[in-house]
């Protein structure tokens, strides 16, 4: 399968964008302001999940997984791109949520699982392409932000890369828990989906 550069962009771009206004802090980080966001960034990049949450679920489902992977690529080269851009003007770059530890807590996979299956069927079933359907799933990412949610798109895996630039060190725990988030979200998009075929 050959690349789809204008998909790719989409996706670099939208990525690149959120982690620079959300995650940079440049338009604060409460759901309302996650949800604009995201709103505006998907109407803008038509086709982009720029969350590799809704990729996860997407590919699993589809299992496209070469797609799905190569979506997922592009989120967190525009996560990179922004620590890269930082790095080269001499800015303060975006602040890596840094972890202790794995997060072994029940309450946050399960929440990860189920918010994972309810976000991805609001946004897979609303069209994108209308401004009712982006508000509605914008809506949805912005509750799930709140229930606690990890919904920081490629920015986990692609600031702590990025760190590396300003002699920072690569963080396993962050780039775990981004591996762990991502399929584990996949994992509640299958249940969904296969519990509303059951319906």
């Amino acid at each position: 399968m050959g690349i789809d550069w204008k998909d790719g962009m989409a996706e670099f771009w939208g990525s690149a964008v959120l982690t620079w206004l959300v995650i940079g802090g440049s338009v604060g980080d409460g759901w309302i302001e996650w949800g604009m966001v995201l709103a505006v960034c998907w109407a803008a990049f038509k086709g982009a999940h720029i969350l590799p949450v809704l990729t996860a679920g997407s590919m699993f489902n589809s299992q496209d997984w070469e797609g799905g992977m190569t979506k997922i690529g592009w989120q967190v080269g525009g996560a990179i791109g922004v620590g890269v851009l930082a790095a080269i003007t001499g800015g303060d770059g975006v602040p890596y949520p840094e972890l202790a530890e794995f997060n072994t807590d029940i309450g946050h996979w399960l929440t990860m699982l189920i918010g994972g299956g309810l976000v991805y069927m609001v946004w897979s079933n609303c069209d994108l392409d209308d401004l009712k359907g982006l508000g509605v799933a914008a809506f949805a990412v912005g509750m799930a932000t709140v229930a606690g949610m990890a919904l920081t798109g490629g920015a986990d895996l692609g600031t702590n890369l990025s760190s590396l630039i300003s002699g920072g060190s690569f963080h396993f725990d962050g780039f775990a828990m981004f591996l762990a988030n991502t399929i584990v979200a996949g994992l509640g998009a299958v249940l969904a989906v296969k519990v509303n075929e059951s319906l």
